[in-house]
């Protein structure tokens, strides 16, 4: 394959809207049109108390706040005990709440009023949740400009690249997320950063950007184990292209696989050590992540509406319940 051909496979070009410049400043622009869009559906949607996993982060919040270690909040074997060090949930989000919480003591205070009273969806506390809504739809924002982005570097199109954001944002999910109290927040944003360096690494052939691939990647299993297992074959993907020697155009080699290894592990380094220490092996979770996605289709598929793998009912009764 020539260099003509490969352009023709990697569309992104280094000129015009692609260039660096001018694409940075449009997904900007697309990220402050997103937080506005965003903001307008968060605060038309009907407000709610949290519910079901929902306690689970927030009392693991307040832990973190309250005594400075990360627990396993009500999942705990006995909730009513004092709490003792966990690793059953990653990190990312609980951290998120209690930073934000120490920013804002009204979330503070809410967040300990309903941690207190768990899976009591009626508790009147006060105090609000809206500084952590502000922070999460700056965070899903920031990911609708990641979207934007991934599509203008493959098409070449600013308007396909409108077309994509303003498509996902239409389907409500980054708006519905924005205003939970769930790991999906962090999540769905490391892993559109994740997308977003990747492709950026291999249509302008930027190794720097494969490290901050793989930086992405790891804060995402952070967020939700089960990202653990893509980092692997990100990196047997990576290693297998660099073994071959693909087109040149790819630019993909040992020196670059391992950054993305690398920086990945940096990030997780923290944590596998807290948990090395604590625990005695380097373990991300102690949790279900090993087994989350056979658990979840199997969860979905045995409740009354989600008769059937792939259809709607099961996308409903992920949003209904997640995990």
């Amino acid at each position: 394959m020539g260099s003509s051909d490969a352009s023709r496979v990697l569309p992104a070009l280094h000129t015009g809207a692609n260039s660096p410049g001018p694409l940075l400043a449009l997904s900007i622009l697309a990220g402050l049109v997103a937080a506005v869009l965003l903001a307008l559906q968060v605060w038309i949607a009907k407000p709610h108390n949290p519910g079901n996993d929902e306690f689970l982060y927030l009392t693991m919040a307040r832990d973190l706040s309250q005594t400075g270690q990360f627990t396993n909040g009500i999942f705990a074997d006995d909730p009513g005990a004092p709490q003792k060090p966990g690793r059953f949930f990653a990190p990312a989000y609980p951290v998120l709440v209690s930073l934000v919480s120490r920013l804002d003591p009204g979330l503070a205070s809410w967040v300990s009023c309903h941690a207190a009273q768990p899976y009591v969806d009626t508790a009147v506390c006060p105090g609000s949740a809206q500084t952590l809504f502000a922070v999460q739809v700056l965070m899903a924002a920031v990911g609708m400009a990641c979207i934007f982005s991934i599509a203008l570097n493959l098409s070449g199109s600013p308007l396909v690249a409108w077309i994509a954001m303003l498509m996902t944002l239409a389907t409500g999910q980054p708006a519905l997320y924005a205003k939970t109290y769930l790991s999906e927040n962090p999540s769905f944003l490391a892993f559109y950063l994740f997308l977003a360096c990747l492709v950026t690494a291999v249509t302008r052939r930027n190794h720097w950007m494969l490290g901050a691939a793989g930086a992405s990647l790891a804060l995402a299993a952070l967020s939700r184990p089960s990202y653990l297992y893509l980092y692997y074959a990100v990196i047997a993907a990576l290693a297998l292209l660099a073994l071959i020697r693909p087109p040149r155009n790819l630019g993909i080699t040992w020196r670059a696989t391992a950054l993305f290894a690398g920086a990945g592990l940096a990030v997780l380094a923290p944590w596998l050590l807290r948990n090395f220490f604590v625990f005695g092996e380097p373990s991300p979770t102690s949790g279900y992540g090993g087994f989350i996605l056979a658990q979840r289709l199997a969860y979905s598929k045995r409740k009354p509406n989600s008769a059937w793998i792939g259809r709607a009912p099961v996308a409903r009764s992920v949003i209904r319940c997640p995990r």
